[in-house]
């Protein structure tokens, strides 16, 4: 079993690997998980945090990325794209009853009670994703272990 410490680090790893991926939701993670479990922030949030202070001190504006989905829409979209693509690929890789092509989507659509063209365009919008889009936040998952299992892919 994993200790409550090797545990917090390995989350905190996670988080780093997914800001220098790209991935703004692991900063604020960071921040919220170091905050909540008492440790100290991690030196790459704090050195972040500190290039951010010091532009905004010199009065420059950050951008905003255009189009965004909410947060929370956003997650539960990838959560469930993210679903897909593991029991899809998990389906095509399981041993002597591996499934292959369109067959792996009807049995994950069946598994998941989705109809299997849904679970086909969610597999390939998972797929086609960068690291950094992968990432899904344990703020919204608040869960440490599944936060693990699903970030497992970046």
């Amino acid at each position: 079993m994993c200790k409550p410490k090797a545990l917090k680090a390995q989350i905190l790893a996670v988080m780093e690997r997914a800001f220098r991926a790209g991935s703004e939701l692991a900063l604020l993670d960071a921040i919220s998980f170091c905050d909540e479990t008492q440790l100290p922030l991690p030196g790459w949030a704090l050195r972040e945090l500190a290039q951010r202070a010091r532009a905004q001190a010199r009065g420059e504006k950050v951008k905003k990325k255009m189009g965004r989905h909410s947060f929370l829409g956003e997650q539960r979209d990838l959560l469930s794209d993210a679903r897909c693509f593991e029991l899809v690929t998990e389906l095509r890789e399981a041993g002597p009853q591996r499934r292959k092509g369109e067959d792996a989507f009807s049995v994950a659509g069946d598994e998941l009670h989705l109809n299997r063209e849904t679970v086909r365009k969610a597999y390939y919008r998972f797929k086609k994703l960068k690291e950094s889009e992968r990432y899904i936040s344990l703020l919204y998952l608040q869960d440490p272990v599944g936060f693990l299992i699903h970030n497992s892919l970046l």
